[in-house]
């Protein structure tokens, strides 16, 4: 928390000059001091879930660890042997893991949680099939007993068994919700720190060299509008809710569409991203709100889905007629049946093709084009 409001303490004046207006100076002043208020409560908060959580988990961890090497001492007939190989083992598992964790560190966030899925999957998979083959808990425990390598292999499988099986579902999820309840509690202070943050960091003539941070800001505070900013009104009026929200999905993406700027810049393209995010901040602050600077209206994503869906029933009508007929015993096994079931596939294959392939008609156009050239052209030879 001290870090926190260092830090803030530190930028105050550059920030505040960054968003400067005389007729607002002292309304700015009192919003970035409860934006970082805010920032620091938040972190002070996450900081005690984290300790108390990681001193829960260890202790989770270390017990099951020593139980578990107790009951396998019990049933080896070389006890001091087992638990040579038991925490040689173990040892090795977590030197293992921290490698794998460094490697995977460096890849992109959504690789990163494949992969944890995939390893949880794993995990889990493994010890259904373990436990289908041993059947109960005592028959496991003196099967991995008997041999010395299985000792060592369950030691070095009781730290990744851990992470995927038990901490990977249900850390990520928590984090997830806490971040979620950080933002519903003050919305407008979350959004504000994001564009304080863009503002200050747009104030350095290379800011753009930082593509990554500028884009995480972006769109953190569009998800801050679009998912909690517009609750924070409460409207009783069902047609004025819906136009409000609306209002702040739109600003949502205008925030958005800031990304080409960033990743396609121009000269002035610093000068007038930090133009649009101090207006952002001075309309926060005075409460215009009917002045949120917003996007043209987009396909929204429900509506895109929908008519995808539709297009593939109407594709899949075909398909359901032919497999409809072998159902009823018709026989689909002569030219007539055949063409049926041809055409039935290609129209399928077509509308599959015009719904996810925006520039797909264009090109069965040409395709059709050529076509009709090729014919006319062998009309004219014959």
């Amino acid at each position: 928390m001290r870090d926190v409001v260092r830090t803030a303490l530190r930028d105050r004046e550059a920030v505040l000059h960054a968003v400067a207006d005389d007729e607002l100076a002292p309304d700015l002043a009192a919003a970035y001091r409860e934006s970082y208020r805010w920032r620091a409560r938040r972190e002070a908060r996450k900081r005690r879930i984290d300790a108390t959580t990681e001193r829960l988990i260890n202790f989770l961890f270390y017990s099951g660890l020593l139980l578990l090497f107790v009951l396998l001492a019990n049933r080896s007939s070389s006890g001091w042997l087992a638990a040579v190989f038991y925490v040689g083992g173990w040892l090795t598992g977590v030197l293992a893991l921290h490698g794998l964790n460094a490697f995977l560190r460096r890849l992109p966030l959504g690789l990163q949680v494949f992969v944890y899925g995939v390893g949880t999957a794993g995990v889990v998979g493994g010890l259904y099939l373990l436990w289908r083959a041993a059947g109960p808990a005592d028959a496991l425990l003196d099967t991995i007993a008997a041999e010395m390598w299985r000792i060592a292999v369950t030691g070095f499988a009781l730290v990744p068994v851990t992470l995927f099986g038990l901490m990977a579902p249900t850390l990520g999820p928590a984090n997830w919700l806490r971040r979620r309840s950080a933002l519903r509690t003050q919305p407008r202070l979350a959004l504000l720190t994001e564009l304080f943050a863009l503002a200050h960091a747009l104030n350095n003539p290379r800011a753009l060299d930082d593509q990554s941070r500028l884009l995480g800001l972006l769109d953190n505070a569009a998800v801050v509008l679009e998912s909690h900013f517009w609750k924070q009104i409460q409207l009783t009026n069902p047609l004025s809710r819906h136009t409000w929200r609306s209002r702040c999905r739109q600003c949502a993406q205008r925030l958005r569409s800031f990304d080409l700027w960033i990743v396609l810049p121009r000269r002035e393209t610093r000068t007038d991203l930090q133009a649009e995010i101090v207006n952002l901040i001075h309309v926060l602050v005075r409460g215009s709100l009917d002045e949120l600077p917003t996007a043209p209206p987009g396909p929204r994503r429900l509506a895109v889905l929908g008519n995808a869906v539709r297009g593939l029933v109407l594709g899949l009508i075909p398909l359901a007629a032919v497999f409809g007929a072998k159902v009823a015993g018709l026989d689909l096994s002569g030219p007539m049946g055949g063409a049926f079931v041809v055409a039935a596939v290609a129209w399928f294959v077509l509308t599959m093709l015009t719904t996810f392939d925006g520039q797909a008609t264009g090109r069965l156009s040409l395709l059709k084009d050529a076509a009709d050239a090729m014919a006319s052209f062998r009309g004219g030879k014959l």
